[in-house]
């Protein structure tokens, strides 16, 4: 969680490629112990250090293993919160449609994990 939570502290600080290093460091680790859960975030917050870097098509995969640890376990927010981060990765890769698709899943698991409004908030993202 230490290296997780300094990637994320390092992303903040503008320091994207480092925090891509850390959040990858969290993610083995999480995967060695054979913590799914901390290796869902890990993928989640890779995804954003990545996108900071411009690799965003390395982004929207992180966000799609992210995505694959939050529904094993059925954590509505956070793949909710994951499929959000998709969205944007499709909007600055041109994919408008695969974009529209994830900010509506995103409501949806918002609706399940019982946040109406996040769910509202990313429904509203749609619209045009």
């Amino acid at each position: 969680m230490a290296w997780d939570s300094l990637g994320f502290a390092l992303g903040e600080a503008g320091r994207a490629g480092e925090a891509v290093g850390a959040h990858i460091r969290a993610r083995d680790l999480f995967q060695g112990v054979g913590n799914r859960r901390g290796e869902a975030a890990a993928w989640n917050n890779l995804g954003a250090a990545l996108g900071d870097t411009g690799r965003v098509e390395e982004a929207v995969e992180a966000y799609e293993k992210a995505l694959e640890g939050y529904r094993e376990f059925e954590d509505w927010y956070g793949a909710g919160q994951t499929l959000s981060n998709l969205a944007f990765g499709h909007r600055y890769a041109a994919r408008p449609a695969e974009a529209r698709t994830n900010y509506l899943q995103s409501a949806d698991a918002f609706t399940r994990a019982n946040a109406p409004t996040e769910a509202r908030t990313r429904a509203e993202a749609i619209t045009p």
